[in-house]
């Protein structure tokens, strides 16, 4: 099973979507990644209302995790989103915290790297 490209370079943000995916692979379903499992099992954090990110997901990122955009994609699987204009002013958006998220990288990293 694939948990975590570790030969991705250390620049490329640590939640970047293409660390999570095999690369061997000529299809990529990021749904089906060990990564998207784990966070899917993960608590609330908390709640945040849309608030002009309608469609963009990268500033919904940012807008919950001070500035960080990496997270955009885990907030889409987090929330059940398959399409960036599911997401509309007004709507709650659940997150999990940063912390969670460090917990279930760590672990991937441990079962790829065998360590």
């Amino acid at each position: 099973m694939f948990y975590l490209n570790t030969a991705i370079l250390p620049t490329i943000a640590r939640y970047d979507l293409q660390k999570f995916v095999d690369p061997t692979n000529d299809f990529v379903d990021f749904l089906t990644s060990y990564f998207v499992i784990e966070v899917s099992d993960l608590p609330v954090f908390g709640k945040y209302q849309v608030q002009g990110e309608g469609g963009k997901p990268e500033l919904l990122s940012a807008s919950i995790y001070n500035g960080e955009t990496q997270y955009w994609w885990i907030l889409m699987a987090f929330n059940g989103l398959t399409d960036e204009n599911q997401i509309v002013e007004g709507m709650i958006i659940n997150y999990p915290s940063v912390t969670a998220l460090e917990g279930i990288y760590f672990k991937l990293n441990a079962l790829q790297t065998g360590k």
